[in-house]
């Protein structure tokens, strides 16, 4: 068992590093344009560090800014970082967004900017000198900022205006605090959170259902585990690589990827052996030994294939659009398995709804809040999708219970043994039931008034009573006499 948990843990910690050095440099977008200066230079690949040298360094302002025309940005309106550095001469640094989100990849970034005045009001202006300007060239447009700060007040407003590009940009900042970059992560690490425990109980109650009924983990389709332990993973990689951008709650994020790891390796790969285990009982007639070295040789194909899932997920992340919806399909190999099989009892439908919803709150609170920590632009074309895919997967799961094959065409559909064996009372021989051990009995039970007596008999000629039957079925689906497999029965 301790030899187990290791090899887990190492296999996990392996291929989280992997996977975190595959995150980290694709989703760093290359440079679209050369530093114009020697001095401070900064690139695209190395985005996060300015933030980190913001905080650390520097006196940290957030504001907005508007302007009248598109002519050098996109946008009408967006985002300014400044950053200041009390030192004689004052250090400017000015970051400028084309858009109110992060995502929005257009920026500027302006070299520092010296004033030779250490009163409470100062005043500058001059020409603008980028570090790195993205999608339009900015020596395209002669550039002055000009600006008013205030120290005692922490506030600063100021305009940056081209005369031969025509355009105007006004901005207002307000002093920008650690809190107010730790906060949100805060509070999104409690959602993370929360909803990290509740996939875990909801899981860890369908262990439960399959340990004390091996049929339910016959019926679980191991893909659809598969596709929630890739997502989880996904997620905590995901968690880190938001922590170590900006270092300000970092440690919040370090918890709400320590919830999603535990509930990868220690809830979705548990139940994924379960199933596994029940689905081939063949291996114990090997020995135990054997049967361990089946189990581990599993493991690591299941690990490998969550790495492959993993590494195609963080390769296509430009196609989130795609990639986000379908990532969500993940009922629908158990939806397929229930249809061509008729299982009516398998995951319970309010276990499906549990997890789908939770599934849901991540990406809508991504993709619908505006304000979400990540600065995310909200995308309700993502988010109305995933919901789509969600919300349709929880209805087929619930009329499955009692059609479990309707979303197939009749031809399609598998066939329904009858087990039920009508016999007039006293005109058939008396068996005895293997289950109960006692004797099938062919006489009317109604004082002679019933025509028939019910009794049921497998493919394989067996009978039975009819609640035997049922309630061995409910554990096993093996003949009792002969061992030969039993089809399902439709109740």
């Amino acid at each position: 068992m301790v030899d187990t948990l290791r090899q887990r843990l190492l296999s996990l910690a392996t291929m989280v590093l992997v996977l975190y050095v595959i995150f980290s440099t694709i989703t760093s977008p290359p440079p679209r344009s050369k530093p114009q200066s020697s001095e401070n230079q900064v690139t695209s690949n190395n985005y996060s560090r300015i933030f980190m040298d913001f905080f650390i360094s520097y006196q940290n302002y957030i504001g907005t800014w508007s302007s009248k025309s598109t002519r050098w940005l996109t946008q009408r309106s967006g985002k300014v970082y400044f950053a200041v550095k009390y030192t004689k001469p004052f250090l400017f640094r000015f970051l400028i967004f084309d858009g109110v989100y992060e995502t929005d990849a257009s920026y500027a970034l302006f070299t520092d900017i010296g004033i030779d005045d250490s009163a409470m009001l100062a005043s500058w202006e001059g020409e603008l000198k980028f570090v790195e300007k993205h999608d339009r060239d900015p020596r395209d447009c002669a550039s002055v900022l000009k600006l008013d700060y205030n120290r005692e007040n922490k506030k600063i407003e100021g305009k940056i205006s081209s005369h031969n590009c025509y355009f105007e940009i006004n901005f207002s900042l307000n002093e920008y605090t650690y809190e107010m970059e730790r906060n949100p992560k805060i509070y999104y690490s409690i959602f993370s959170s929360l909803l990290s425990i509740v996939l875990i109980l909801a899981f860890v109650r369908h262990i439960y259902i399959c340990n004390h009924n091996m049929q339910i983990a016959q019926r679980t389709s191991i893909l659809t585990i598969g596709m929630n332990g890739a997502i989880d993973c996904f997620l905590s990689l995901w968690n880190l690589d938001a922590g170590f951008k900006t270092w300000p709650g970092f440690d919040y994020m370090l918890f709400a990827a320590f919830w999603t790891a535990g509930l990868f390796v220690f809830v979705d790969m548990k139940l994924a052996v379960l199933v596994w285990k029940a689905q081939h009982p063949e291996i114990f007639d090997f020995g135990i030994s054997i049967a361990r070295r089946f189990s581990t040789n599993f493991q690591k194909r299941y690990f490998l294939l969550v790495l492959f899932a993993n590494i195609v997920l963080i390769s296509s992340h430009n196609l989130y659009y795609i990639t986000i919806p379908a990532m969500h399909f993940i009922f629908l190999p158990q939806i397929i398995k229930n249809a061509f099989n008729g299982y009516k009892e398998t995951i319970s439908p309010w276990i499906c709804t549990v997890v789908l919803l939770a599934r849901l709150a991540f990406v809508s609170y991504l993709f619908l809040c505006p304000k979400n920590f990540a600065s995310y632009a909200p995308d309700s074309v993502v988010a109305v999708l995933t919901i789509a895919v969600c919300l349709l997967q929880i209805g087929v799961i619930w009329l499955q219970k009692s059609m479990p094959s309707f979303i197939l065409p009749e031809r399609f559909r598998p066939q329904i043994y009858n087990y039920f064996e009508d016999v007039k009372p006293g005109m058939a021989e008396e068996l005895d039931c293997t289950i109960c051990m006692s004797t099938i009995s062919t006489e009317s039970d109604d004082n002679g008034t019933a025509e028939y007596v019910r009794r049921m008999r497998a493919p394989c000629g067996h009978r039975f009573h009819e609640e035997c039957l049922i309630r061995w079925m409910s554990v096993k689906m093996e003949c009792p006499t002969c061992r030969s497999t039993l089809p399902e029965i439709n109740t």
